[in-house]
């Protein structure tokens, strides 16, 4: 511990926020002020942790995805999971930061954990796994992209084959209209040739923004890529949001059957969930 107060560590911690700090025995195990010891029984893969410092270790975020797996709901985990595979960052404060590449992805969790069989919380971490949703840009892209693929069991809509963030590679005749050999889709449907584009406006302030958005929906439709834009106002309410999936299922002609009252209530649920205080999730 005394290595710990030492270390200039990258973020705040206090007696309200504490730092929690995984030890190797018993005797290290000495709660303080601001921090809470935990010691892991079993031996654990070298993926386990990155080096901050001579003296510091951080969990590695496949570590941490199965530390968290003991403590965390199943929802709770898978979007824990899906921010872990996430292509953007986000302050302290849980606001929207810039894109950047994943800091791991659901192979790599999946990988990990084939290794750690039978630890605390592995069997756990594996189910949410298999509901995480990579590779999404924004908080709203994950609000989506849960929405549409999350089994109706968990309040999803019950299409998992939404990809997040898809690539398509571009015609050789519309190429030079784009400036680039491929483009990325915000969440694409293969089977029907959909895609759903999220307009931000902290991405499209400016003129040459939303001219180079609305040159991506011309070459899509010209691709025979079916579009459907989201913006905030869409999204904002649940009502609005409802309205919207429905709107969305129809334009992109993706096959439906009615939902049962639970499976509204649990639609309502997740919604609700994943735009909370308690969520990490931000409307931006």
């Amino acid at each position: 511990m005394r290595d710990i107060k030492c270390a200039e560590l990258p973020f705040e911690y206090s007696s309200r926020d504490k730092l929690h700090v995984l030890v190797a025995d018993h005797e290290s195990s000495r709660n303080q002020l601001k921090a809470v010891t935990h010691r892991w029984a079993g031996p654990l893969p070298p993926e386990s942790f990155c080096e901050y410092s001579d003296a510091c270790l951080i969990s590695s975020p496949e570590f941490t995805f199965l530390q968290l797996a003991s403590s965390k709901s199943i929802m709770e985990l898978i979007e824990i999971g899906t921010y872990l595979c996430a292509g953007f960052s986000i302050t302290e404060r849980g606001d929207f930061n810039e894109l950047r590449d994943p800091v791991t992805s659901p192979e790599r969790i999946e990988s990990y954990l084939a290794c750690v069989r039978g630890a605390r919380g592995a069997t756990k971490a594996q189910n949410a796994l298999c509901h995480v949703a990579p590779n999404t840009a924004s908080p709203m892209e994950i609000l989506l992209g849960l929405a549409f693929t999350l089994p109706r069991r968990l309040g999803g809509w019950g299409y998992p084959e939404a990809r997040a963030n898809e690539e398509l590679d571009v015609p050789d005749h519309l190429r030079a209209t784009l400036g680039s050999r491929t483009l990325r889709c915000d969440l694409y449907f293969p089977s029907v040739r959909g895609d759903i584009e999220y307009d931000s406006a902290a991405f499209h302030s400016d003129a040459e923004r939303l001219d180079y958005t609305q040159t991506r929906r011309n070459l899509l439709e010209a691709m025979g890529v079916k579009t459907v834009s989201a913006t905030k106002g869409q999204l904002n309410t649940y009502e609005r949001f409802y309205d919207f999936m429905w709107m969305a299922i129809e334009r992109l002609g993706l096959p439906w059957r009615p939902p049962s009252k639970k499976t509204l209530t649990r639609q309502r649920e997740l919604y609700g969930y994943l735009t909370s205080n308690h969520s990490l999730f931000r409307l931006c």
